[in-house]
């Protein structure tokens, strides 16, 4: 049995409007992909049985590092990136970047990206979710991957 509450219920049920007895694709972000019918709704709650469970192939080994830009164009990069399937997204900040990072602004940022990264494996049924690295600038990012 799994449950789901929060945004996925909100989703689950007011955007996608399924109801009891339809049979739905559940993804865990970690390769697994479930078959399920959604048995009961109540208040907040989705409990859903699960009819049959599927692993995917062998997990990305793809990491990228992206410029943070504007939000839109960044927006649509991490959704392409997550839709092929990349294993970890590193925002680089630049010289003429948009992001400096740091405090409230930075995690409000990050937030966006993760939920950003949900909706397109929701969008795509990519079963393996994407890590999100900490910003890092061009210098730091050299190092990083020189050691």
């Amino acid at each position: 049995m799994a449950l789901l509450s929060g945004e996925e219920f909100h989703h689950l049920v007011n955007v996608s409007r399924v109801r009891a007895g339809e049979i739905i694709r559940l993804l865990d972000g970690a390769g697994g992909m479930y078959e399920a019918r959604l048995a009961e709704i109540r208040a907040g709650e989705a409990f859903c049985e699960i009819l049959s469970r599927e692993r995917a192939g062998k997990a990305p080994e793809v990491d990228i590092a992206l410029a943070v830009t504007k939000a839109h164009r960044f927006d649509i990069a991490i959704e392409k990136c997550t839709e092929i399937g990349v294993r970890k997204i590193i925002p680089i900040r630049t010289r003429r970047g948009v992001w400096r990072g740091g405090g409230s602004e930075g995690l409000k940022k990050r937030e966006r990206i993760l939920r950003k990264i949900v909706s397109a494996c929701k969008q795509s049924g990519q079963p393996f979710l994407p890590e999100v690295a900490d910003l890092h600038d061009t210098a730091s990012l050299v190092r990083t991957f020189s050691s």
